[in-house]
C-alpha cells in the first residue's frame, strides 16, 4: 500500500512541474481561470458571477481556446448559456 502511495505522489509531482496556472480574471461578469499543461494543453474554467453557472473546457488547440473565451466574454453573464449552444 505504501509503495502505491509513493508512486501516486511522484506522478502528481511530475504533472505539477509541467503545469502553469494563472490568476483568475474577472471580465463582463465572468470569472475565468486558465491552466496550461506542458505548453500545449489548455484547461479553461469559467464561472458566471450572477448565475454561478460553471463551464469547464479542455483544449489542445490554442485558437479554439481563444474562440471559446471570446464567445464567453460576448455572452451575458446574467443569463445561463444552454449547453447545446456552447462551442466545442
Amino acid at each position: 500500500m505504501r509503495k502505491r502511495k509513493i508512486v501516486k505522489i511522484q506522478n502528481y509531482m511530475a504533472t505539477e512541474s509541467l503545469l502553469t496556472s494563472f490568476q483568475p480574471l474577472s471580465r463582463n461578469g465572468w470569472l475565468i481561470k486558465l491552466s496550461v499543461l506542458d505548453n500545449e494543453k489548455t484547461l479553461i474554467v469559467v464561472m458566471s458571477m450572477f448565475t454561478h453557472q460553471t463551464i469547464i473546457r479542455y483544449f489542445t488547440n490554442e485558437v479554439e481556446a481563444v474562440h471559446f473565451i471570446n464567445f464567453i466574454l460576448d455572452s451575458d453573464a446574467s443569463v445561463k448559456i444552454p449547453s447545446y449552444s456552447l462551442p466545442h
